[in-house]
């Protein structure tokens, strides 16, 4: 390879016929600092010689990782109660926020369309995130607008209109991670 070659000329040797996403993504990597984009480059160079093999792509039924090894990003199985998908909804702590009683990694279990009682725990999906994305917080409604407080002292609490609060789900069930 010559010592001149571009990021994006990298790109396009390597990977011809592949999509638009996947020549964005190797782009992204190729723009990193001098000693990166070094590395990056006799990876490739390796690749290319043979010299080392790419792994193999998963196969529908095979998981991506290691056989035997448990998934880190996986949800734990849940007890039987918290089964039906329709009626509670599981997710994935993240942050320190809530600590002591929830911690990053914890698995949160709430109730679906089952409001919170005052200063309980909720899911909270606020305008302006994803549908998958919620704040897990203590709930309270003063004036008509939703006040969330943090276990954690370190985080100051934060007011709502209803208007800005799309969903609101009382936590019934909290699963530490191992």
């Amino acid at each position: 390879m010559e010592a001149t070659e571009t990021a994006d000329d990298m790109v396009d040797r390597v990977m011809q016929g592949s999509n638009d996403f996947a020549k964005s993504v190797f782009r992204a990597f190729a723009r990193l600092d001098d000693r990166a984009w070094q590395a990056l480059r006799q990876v490739v160079d390796a690749l290319q010689s043979g010299a080392i093999a790419p792994p193999d792509p998963p196969s529908a039924t095979q998981p991506d990782q290691v056989a035997g090894a448990p998934d880190p990003h996986a949800m734990p199985a849940l007890p039987p109660q918290y089964a039906d998908a329709t009626h509670f909804r599981a997710v994935r702590a993240r942050g320190d926020s809530m600590e002591p009683r929830i911690h990053s990694g914890d698995t949160v279990v709430a109730a679906i369309g089952t409001p919170p009682e005052s200063d309980q725990i909720a899911l909270v999906r606020l305008s302006g995130l994803a549908d998958d994305e919620y704040v897990i917080k203590r709930v309270t409604i003063e004036n008509g607008r939703y006040i969330l407080r943090s276990d954690n002292p370190a985080y100051p609490p934060m007011t709502y209109t209803p208007e800005e609060i799309r969903a609101c789900e009382a936590v019934c069930d909290v699963f530490p991670c191992k």
